[in-house]
């Protein structure tokens, strides 16, 4: 049976635009929040951040750049607990129409454990984004 615990988090995020620039930023910290989705890693600390931008090139074509860590900052972990996951994404979306986007994105997502073991993924998406 899981051990249980009960999480507790606070988190803070802010955005602003000007003219076709925007940017975004997002940080939660607290106990049990997890590195992958809430409570994966049960009861440790950890601190997860988000910075995105991007830049309207013209009214149909964007693009942008995120930078996102989730990190345990619990001594207590095991060795097989992620340390920490991070994900670096450049992206392109153009405005087929109103409600089409159309999406090209480049992505690294690097993980550790505390035992120090790494783990890189470079990955790739063309998509689209329907809007309602």
């Amino acid at each position: 049976m899981p051990a249980q615990f009960t999480m507790s988090a606070a988190e803070i995020g802010a955005s602003y635009s000007i003219g076709g620039f925007s940017l975004l930023g997002n940080v939660q910290a607290g106990r049990g929040i997890g590195i992958l989705t809430d409570g994966d890693q049960g009861d440790l600390k950890g601190v997860n951040y988000l910075v995105q931008a991007t830049y309207a090139l013209t009214d149909k074509l964007k693009l942008g750049l995120s930078d996102g860590l989730s990190r345990n900052r619990d001594d207590l972990a095991s060795a097989a607990d992620f340390k920490s996951n991070s994900n670096v994404t450049a992206g392109a979306y153009y405005a087929l129409t109103r409600s089409v986007t159309l999406a090209f994105e480049l992505g690294q997502t690097r993980s550790k454990d505390f035992a120090g073991h790494t783990a890189r993924l470079n990955g790739g998406s063309v998509g689209g984004i329907v809007f309602f």
